[in-house]
């Protein structure tokens, strides 16, 4: 199970109480909720059942986790275009609701599925889904949305364990709150408003040391440049040009690692875009998923 928000939440944590049989895993989220309204008292869940949010006619959505309310953006941005989203939950990865997985390949002519997850999960799980009863026949255009592996991290570098090291001792020696005082600065522009920096340190000091430790290992073992020469579909990376972690050298040796990339830089821009300038990434973002297309002409 992955839930989509604080409610969710509280529901899926009854239903793995309700489950006395079998195994169940459930992925807990971090962070804030979304500030939806909260059940007086948590109730199971039908094993392997999702819902429909929102009804639409030509594109479905379909998120498994806490990426829900983005989908909910991404449908009325569509819908400014023209386009009607349906935006489903899935709640379950395993068992999948086949049922609501066909219903929307039936309904509609995009199927999007997004998640917190890498290459091979959640998505592929559909894809089979869709292939093993024959919904991929009928013109059904499917794609998904995944996370990565890091963008390079440590595991270029032929010094990557006395890099790790000293990151890790770091942690110790300074603990969150010396390392969002010490390190935040370093991650935004020079002419970030004062707003941006105090957000990303906000966000520096409630990731828990533990978190912290975890990264750094991930860091140390990933490469996006060699997992992106797998992924075959287009692909939007974009870097800050005043962005001293991730530099624009690098930056540009992971979009040409991409068979099929699209790169921009962003000016003015450090690492965290997202909180330096939320409403350029999200209008890039629209840019890029939702361009127009030209339409042949009939003789």
């Amino acid at each position: 199970m992955a839930a989509a928000d604080e409610a969710e939440l509280t529901h899926m944590v009854a239903t793995q109480v309700a489950i006395d049989d079998a195994p169940s895993a459930l992925r807990y989220p971090r962070g804030d909720g979304v500030g939806v309204d909260m059940p007086e008292l948590g109730l199971p869940l039908e094993i392997g059942k999702g819902r429909i949010v929102r009804e639409g006619t030509s594109v479905a959505l379909l998120s498994l986790g806490t990426r829900l309310q983005e989908c909910l953006k991404a449908a009325d941005m569509l819908a400014a275009q023209g386009l009607s989203a349906t935006v489903a939950d899935a709640r379950f990865a395993k068992p999948l609701d086949t049922e609501l997985v066909l219903r929307l390949a039936k309904e509609h002519e995009v199927l999007i599925t997004i998640e917190e997850g890498s290459i091979g999960g959640f998505g592929a799980q559909v894809m089979q889904t869709l292939a093993e009863n024959g919904a991929l026949d009928r013109g059904l255009r499917v794609r998904s949305m995944v996370l990565l592996g890091p963008a390079g991290g440590y595991a270029m570098l032929a010094d990557r364990e006395d890099k790790l090291r000293s990151r890790l001792e770091e942690l110790d020696k300074l603990g969150a709150e010396g390392l969002a005082q010490k390190r935040s600065p370093t991650v935004i522009a020079r002419g970030s408003p004062a707003s941006a920096l105090e957000l990303v340190q906000w966000l520096q000091r409630r990731i828990r040391p533990q978190g912290v430790r975890q990264a750094l290992h991930c860091l140390a073992q990933g490469s996006l440049v060699q997992d992106a020469r797998r992924f075959q579909k287009k692909v939007l990376v974009a870097c800050g040009a005043e962005d001293s972690i991730t530099p624009e050298a690098g930056c540009r040796q992971v979009a040409s690692a991409f068979p099929r990339a699209e790169y921009r830089t962003l000016a003015g821009i450090g690492h965290v875009p997202q909180v330096e300038a939320p409403d350029l990434v999200n209008d890039l973002i629209g840019q890029f998923f939702f361009k127009p297309t030209r339409r042949k002409s009939s003789v």
